[in-house]
């Protein structure tokens, strides 16, 4: 899940082991432009 609240980016980018879901997902950070990508690994 990935929303901006005004200024604020809000990121919940799963799990990387996937135990849970069976998905293994990560967040890639671009803090310069204020941008998330979740990939599923």
């Amino acid at each position: 899940m990935i929303d901006k609240k005004g200024k604020t980016l809000v990121v919940n980018s799963g799990e990387c082991c996937g135990c849970l879901t069976g998905k293994k997902t990560v967040t890639v950070l671009d803090l310069e432009q204020a941008e998330a990508t979740i990939v599923e690994l």
